[in-house]
């Protein structure tokens, strides 16, 4: 058709199998990857400076329909935008889906089909073959329309609330730090005046607060669920006029707390004001935390939704008894949240870090290696926990995952002259015990 047309055309083909396995994604979020990338390259090459985007009404219908199923705020309610990244347009946002078949068939044409979109093991596909055409039959005709009219009215409320939020960001008295080698940058706020906001422009305002902080992105696997957790968080001190203390580390009154946040970031409250502040920067989607050293014997402070530690002990070990569960008899793991190993068989110093996408462990007893993310999956860790759950490692590599595995390299056996006890004080705050099973000790 293009070249009927006389109209330039260009193709690349990517392996998305590939690209899914190495950044650790679903092949339909690999494809999308390859797909923005694509489209940016060649616009940047070409001197481009918008990329028309095919979506259509009835993609928008299905779009909102999916974040109401898979449970959505007013930002999710809005759908697709119009405009995007100042870059992509959707001029047929508002056209039906049959009124694009009905002009390419009045004019002879024969569409290009995605046979993918006919599986209906993906869930927008389902919804577009089996739910929506329910609805519309069985319920109302016109939902598809009434679900586009539900995106514009819901999106000129988030922006009158948005523009609320940064009205009231005034009210804080934000700082902004710079952002000198190697420090990331951060911002900070004071916390009273915070509280005092209503709970709809606190959730916007923390939003607002990260995007202003990563140059107006949100991390991917930021939820509603992250945004309320932190902002619980901050208010605790302040909850019912009461005034936490701690031993001391705060000031004028109010507790000073911290914790960790996806995308790399870390917050602490001390004092008055609220700091907010990049520990890694995040490219691509991976998020790779700071690695701090972890002596032995010592500890070291690490943050899964509140601070916990991290202590490593050396013991000497009597060569004698059987072992069991691959650990040194007599000396006994006690419980999930502790690990022993070999002394001399670490390599070097120890450091703890964050989960990378790649990262493999070896747990005795199996063959080959394991995936962290396939662990992080089996054990049904929440998403948002992830990114900065701690990682155990020596020079060599990874020798612990709290919780998880320990690797076969380094791990206490029978006969083991020396053994480093590794203990994690586990994830503070509300852990489901569907996900996690209750602290020890």
């Amino acid at each position: 058709m293009a070249e009927t047309l006389a109209v330039p055309f260009y193709v690349e083909r990517v392996e998305v199998a590939a690209l899914a396995r190495e950044r650790g994604i679903s092949l339909e979020a690999a494809g999308r990857l390859a797909r923005y990338r694509f489209f940016d390259q060649l616009a940047t090459r070409l001197g481009c400076d918008r990329v028309a985007l095919g979506h259509h009404l009835d993609d928008q219908a299905e779009t909102i329909l999916l974040h109401l199923l898979q449970g959505t705020g007013l930002r999710g309610l809005t759908g697709m935008s119009w405009l995007r990244e100042n870059r992509y347009v959707r001029p047929l946002l508002s056209t039906r889906r049959q009124e694009i078949e009905d002009y390419l068939a009045a004019w002879g044409w024969e569409p290009a089909r995605d046979r993918s979109n006919t599986e209906v093991t993906w869930l927008r596909n389902r919804i577009r073959q089996e739910l929506l055409p329910l609805l519309e039959q069985e319920y109302s005709p016109a939902i598809r329309v009434n679900l586009v009219r539900l995106a514009e009215v819901a999106r000129e409320e988030d922006e009158f609330l948005e523009a609320t939020a940064r009205h009231a960001l005034t009210r804080l008295e934000v700082s902004c730090e710079g952002r000198p080698a190697p420090d990331p940058g951060a911002v900070s706020w004071r916390l009273l005046p915070f509280a005092e906001l209503p709970v709809a422009l606190q959730r916007r305002v923390l939003r607002q607060l990260v995007r202003r902080l990563l140059e107006g992105r949100m991390p991917r696997d930021w939820g509603f669920t992250t945004t309320e957790r932190w902002r619980l968080a901050l208010l605790a001190p302040v909850a019912g006029d009461a005034v936490v203390r701690d031993r001391g580390d705060g000031e004028d009154g109010i507790a000073y707390l911290r914790g960790d946040l996806p995308g790399g970031l870390r917050w602490e409250l001390k004092g008055e004001r609220v700091r907010l502040w990049r520990v890694a920067r995040e490219e691509e989607g991976q998020v790779g935390e700071e690695a701090l050293d972890l002596p032995v014997p010592g500890s070291v402070s690490w943050g899964v939704r509140g601070e916990t530690i991290i202590r490593a002990s050396l013991e000497g070990v009597e060569a004698t008894g059987s072992g069991s569960g691959g650990q040194t008899a007599g000396l006994p793991p006690r419980g999930r949240w502790e690990a022993l190993l070999d002394a001399d068989l670490v390599a070097g110093g120890l450091r703890v870090r964050s989960w990378r996408p790649g990262d493999r462990v070896a747990p005795p007893g199996m063959a080959g290696h394991k995936k962290l993310q396939d662990l992080f999956v089996d054990a049904k860790i929440p998403r948002e926990w992830r990114s900065n759950w701690p990682v155990v490692v020596d020079e060599v590599g990874i020798v612990w995952v709290p919780g998880l595995a320990v690797d076969r390299r380094v791990v206490a056996m029978p006969g083991s002259r020396r053994v480093v006890r590794l203990r994690w004080s586990g994830p503070q705050g509300d852990v489901p015990t569907r996900y996690l099973p209750l602290r020890e000790g």
